[in-house]
């Protein structure tokens, strides 16, 4: 078969074909390259007959001295099976990267190595491994399966949500508790346009504070959304303290009232004595809350991002002083419910720690998701004394 290596094919010709692809991810979107501004781009694509069989956003980044490093993130996209085609390909961007003085280029396909749900038995994909194989026989140093977020670009371990899965009916008891709690608590959760970006990036800063990490700023967000202006959504909850306080002062009225009823049994008394002391407790905290809050209140947000048939949840934030109105936990299910119903088939909710026993991960647990393994990260290395100069500085940043 001939095959022809194309530089910066037409745009909508290399994200039809992202889509229609089972690698399809947000990150391989030509508009990706808009969002990564602090690096250059251009498009790598290879056909065959007049129509695409691979195809690739890359990302160049000045390093020293004009030298460049390429970065493929989630791609590229191609059928890995095809062994000619993945010489080919490797090769023609070979030779372009080392016309422009690139020490090497890196790339984490999104090829599943293995997918399980919390307490089943990890079972990896024979042809992963073959595709592993593959590349590696080209000279391609392959990192292995990396466990921690910091060790890669991308996160090689991610959990996520698929539509046929009907989460709902399969979420733990606790979850729903939790999501019972938000709703009586008066939590409610709406799609928001750009105007309210304000209210997110400030629950994204009391994240950054609260977790001590640098995150994005208003600016960021903005060109997510202006960069995808079909396929971002914007989610908040909100809630009304002084609304809430209001129902439960008439509800500790109704309970004192039958308390202090003449007929009342004592055993109906014991019964709703621990009723009145959690309802007061309640109010307590609520009102020191409604002294700092007075008003309504925007107390957790999401942004996701479409792309193809899959859902990136890539932002999420929230006001700890709610923590115990779990509004996180119905602004999940809404991203959820709206990505389905706007007829995606996954959700993903991002990285996680291969240990799954960090924060994240065990606050994504609740959702009974699909933990994913992809393959991991390759390095094509184009000038190796260049290439160990730059691994050496990196272990020194």
């Amino acid at each position: 078969m001939e095959y022809q290596s194309v530089i910066n094919i037409d745009k909508q010709v290399h994200d039809d074909f992202v889509k229609q692809s089972p690698l399809c991810n947000l990150l391989q979107s030509s508009d990706w390259g808009k969002i990564k501004d602090n690096w250059q781009n251009f498009l790598f694509s290879v056909t065959s007959g007049g129509e695409v069989v691979a195809s690739s956003l890359v990302l160049v980044k000045t390093i020293k001295m004009g030298y460049k490093v390429f970065y493929i993130p989630r791609g590229p996209i191609m059928d890995y099976t095809n062994q000619e085609l993945v010489k080919f390909y490797f090769d023609e961007l070979k030779k372009y990267a080392k016309d422009r003085k690139c020490v090497f280029i890196k790339f984490d396909p999104a090829v599943i190595y293995q997918q399980y749900q919390i307490g089943d038995v990890p079972q990896a994909d024979p042809q992963a491994q073959q595709i592993i194989n593959t590349l590696t026989n080209l000279g391609i140093n392959h990192h292995g399966f990396s466990m921690k977020i910091k060790d890669t670009f991308q996160p090689r371990i991610v959990m996520g949500i698929y539509q046929e899965q009907d989460y709902q009916n399969n979420l733990p008891r606790r979850t729903l508790k939790s999501m019972r709690s938000a709703t009586k608590k008066g939590v409610e959760v709406n799609r928001y346009g750009i105007e309210y970006l304000d209210e997110f990036s400030r629950l994204m800063e009391l994240t950054e504070q609260r977790k001590g990490v640098s995150l994005r700023n208003k600016d960021y967000f903005l060109k997510l959304l202006t960069t995808y202006p079909d396929t971002g959504y914007l989610y908040l909850a909100k809630v009304d303290i002084n609304k809430r306080i209001n129902h439960l002062e008439e509800e500790l009225e109704q309970l004192l009232i039958q308390y202090n009823d003449k007929d009342i049994t004592n055993k109906a008394k014991k019964k709703l004595e621990p009723q009145i002391t959690l309802v007061d407790e309640e109010l307590d905290q609520l009102r020191q809350l409604a002294s700092k809050y007075p008003e309504e209140e925007f107390i957790s947000g999401g942004i996701m991002v479409g792309f193809g048939d899959q859902m990136e949840l890539l932002y999420a934030g929230m006001n700890d002083d709610f923590k115990h109105f779990y509004p996180q936990y119905l602004t999940y299910t809404k991203q959820f419910d709206d990505s389905f119903n706007l007829g995606y088939s996954f959700c993903s909710m991002g990285g996680v720690e291969g240990s799954l026993d960090d924060g994240l991960s065990m606050y994504k647990k609740a959702y009974n998701p699909y933990v994913i393994e992809y393959i991991g990260e390759f390095d094509l290395v184009l000038n190796q004394p260049l290439y160990m100069a730059y691994k050496a500085l990196m272990k020194l940043r």
